[in-house]
């Protein structure tokens, strides 16, 4: 049986090395065909992009990306609304609602590349984006309102803020700016300090005003894998083997 010899041996070597980091196309939720209000929980698990909800439509389920709200057991018409136009859709955040969550329908690993923001409220506090390990997280947010701490009942493994700025708009390159969100499995984002749908207390304790509008969210593949430093030396290990055989031949 014929030999491979060392160029194709260390081609297999390399491909494999290659093949570990894995690769995936960009995903981008620009919300166009979006119903007027969105009610799904997509912290929740779900069923082929159908998001459990209580009296409300399902999460919004573009490019197999789902886009919801965090379930607030004090609201469950916690929701988001449609704003935009009818050719340029975009989701708007304000104080009905405990924010947007955002994962794969799969509830596989991503990058958070980017999303396009626009701010046209009043001017004050922070936005804060929380990124997550699981892509379900059914007690986020708890009951006890009063004692969850910002970002939920679970640690998040990436923070990124942003200024709540009247009439700004922009793009937020957002693992560009913190590699912790280069792999992620969803993320919410929310005003800092005020992470619960207010709707039942709009009398006794008015609402922070403010309004957020999203659009065009980017996700992209996760980052590589790094290669162990065991499979490294695997490889150069195997590339003086098939040097020295070419020797002996020689």
């Amino acid at each position: 049986m014929r030999k491979p010899n060392g160029s194709i041996l260390q081609g297999i070597v390399l491909s494999s090395l290659t093949l570990a980091a894995g690769t995936a196309a960009a995903e981008v939720v620009d919300f166009q065909g979006m119903p007027s209000a969105v009610y799904g929980q997509a912290n929740e698990n779900t069923v082929l992009g159908a998001c459990p909800t209580s009296g409300g439509t399902s999460c919004f389920v573009e490019n197999g990306v789902a886009v919801g709200i965090v379930k607030d057991p004090t609201d469950v018409g916690s929701h988001f609304h449609r704003a935009g136009t009818s050719t340029d859709r975009e989701a708007q955040y304000h104080p009905d609602s405990t924010g947007v969550y955002v994962r794969k329908v799969d509830g596989t690993a991503f990058s958070l590349t980017s999303i396009d923001v626009t701010m046209p409220g009043e001017e004050g506090g922070n936005f804060v984006v929380y990124g997550y390990t699981n892509a379900f997280d059914p007690d986020l947010v708890t009951s006890d309102v009063g004692t969850d701490p910002d970002h939920g009942t679970v640690q998040p493994v990436a923070v990124f803020r942003f200024d709540n700025a009247a009439a700004a708009s922009g793009t937020l390159n957002v693992a560009a700016e913190n590699a912790a969100f280069n792999d992620i499995s969803a993320f919410w984002i929310h005003l800092e300090g005020f992470p619960h749908s207010p709707t039942t207390n709009y009398i006794t304790t008015p609402p922070p005003d403010f309004d957020l509008r999203v659009d065009n969210i980017t996700l992209g593949a996760p980052s590589p894998v790094p290669v162990p430093a065991a499979a490294w030396l695997f490889g150069s290990g195997l590339a003086g083997l098939v040097a020295r055989q070419r020797r002996r031949r020689a």
